[in-house]
């Protein structure tokens, strides 16, 4: 963190400590999101969910077979 500040950082802006959670991926999970603050200061957990579903199935059913 001294690193960051000497080259202007702002402390109030940037954390240098994340937060890290482990969890056991299970079959039945349909996927997982890795985010940052930025993601979820605008997001509900519920609207990320949303979104990522609707990419996949946009992006599902505009695949073709070549």
């Amino acid at each position: 963190m001294a690193k960051l500040l000497s080259k202007g950082g702002n402390p109030k802006v940037l954390i240098a400590v994340p937060e890290i959670k482990s969890f056991k991926i299970k079959e039945e999970y349909d996927f997982i999101v890795i985010g940052c603050d930025g993601i979820f200061d605008k997001l509900s957990s519920k609207e990320v969910i949303k979104y990522i579903w609707r990419s996949s199935n946009d992006h599902h059913n505009n695949d073709t077979l070549h």
